[in-house]
């Protein structure tokens, strides 16, 4: 085993543990790798602030380096089938928007501190056409082959792009398939849905008082797939219109991708617009009960506003559109 599947390995083994990531950010400086090395280091100092407000100039610095390419070297699992799952440390943040954000919905608040204190592993990218199929022998997506829009991608190779027309019990149930399969029950590793708490952190790379986007205070079209005629304060970009390789914009410090677009995801939680008022600060499971289910990211179709790491929407969780999909969690005992 090379020196950096070792440090990865430690960093698994004990997530807590910051001096491997260290010990990681050192070696990659080494190997000439300093950028990736300066990303690392940014990302821990950021991630162990209470808020970003006195460290401004390093985040500004830790979404340029993101912005360009960089990509983070963060541990990661791989199952059965190929899906990618990064490892998201225990930690606390500020979850909600605050009352000045521009585009703020009411039930994004109050702003308060959350507290995860266990890790887990969250897929890398939204749940792909090709892994649907795999897991289902079926392709519900509006944008495939043989799809209701084959005409948009007819001449595009939809594997990677991600699955959608997804409802919540859908997204249960390949949860469940997945879980069953002989090489994940041996691997002793299971499927669920993300919380609306698991999922806001991971999308803000576990960094507090950011603001709107893990990529910084704005978000043109030419950083996610969303319509690019209403960006978030930034320049007027293109409005592709349809889904898109699930790998085609940059990733966040924790190395997830289309987390601001592509496609909404099903969370799950119940809904409640005042939940926040009363949820507990240590893992909120979300209400007991509810009639419709949180969605979290926006589309394609919406607007930037609307892709905000706050803003959270309900559904009834046996509606299918073309701009619903899904991201699993992934639970093993090592």
């Amino acid at each position: 085993m090379d020196m950096e599947q070792t440090l990865l390995e430690a960093i698994h083994a004990n997530p807590a543990d910051e001096v491997a990531r260290l010990a990681l950010a050192d070696w990659l400086e080494e190997q000439g790798r300093q950028d990736q090395a300066e990303l690392l280091r940014l990302h821990l100092l950021l991630r162990h602030s209470d808020t970003v407000e006195p460290l401004r100039p390093e985040f500004a610095r830790l979404c340029q380096l993101l912005r360009s390419g960089v990509l983070p070297l963060v541990p990661e699992r791989i199952n059965c089938i190929g899906m990618r799952f990064a490892l998201i440390p225990a930690g606390s943040f500020w979850m909600g928007s605050f009352e000045e954000e521009e585009g703020r919905f009411s039930d994004e608040g109050p702003e308060h501190r959350v507290r995860l204190t266990w890790p887990f592993y969250l897929g890398v990218f939204p749940v792909t056409q090709e892994e649907y199929v795999h897991i289902t022998g079926e392709n519900p997506s509006y944008y495939s082959d043989q799809g209701e829009g084959w005409n948009v991608v007819h001449s595009l190779d939809t594997r990677r792009f991600p699955v959608e027309m997804i409802n919540w019990y859908m997204a249960e149930r390949f949860c469940r398939l997945l879980s069953g399969l002989p090489q994940e029950r041996a691997a002793r590793r299971r499927y669920r849905l993300p919380t609306e708490a698991e999922w806001e952190y991971a999308c803000r790379a576990g960094i507090s008082g950011a603001g709107p986007f893990h990529l910084g205070a704005g978000l043109s079209s030419h950083l996610a797939n969303f319509d690019g005629r209403e960006p978030y304060e930034a320049e007027v970009g293109p409005f592709l219109g349809r889904t898109c390789p699930v790998d085609t914009f940059p990733p966040n410090a924790f190395g997830l991708y289309d987390l601001h677009g592509n496609v909404s995801e099903w969370c799950a939680d119940w809904f409640q617009s005042s939940y926040y008022d009363e949820c507990p600060e240590e893992d909120p499971p979300g209400p007991a009960t509810g009639e419709n289910k949180v969605m979290r990211g926006g589309s394609w179709s919406d607007p930037g506003r609307f892709c905000r790491a706050a803003f959270r929407y309900d559904r009834p969780p046996g509606e299918r559109r073309r701009e619903f999909g899904l991201r699993l969690v992934m639970e093993y005992d090592e």
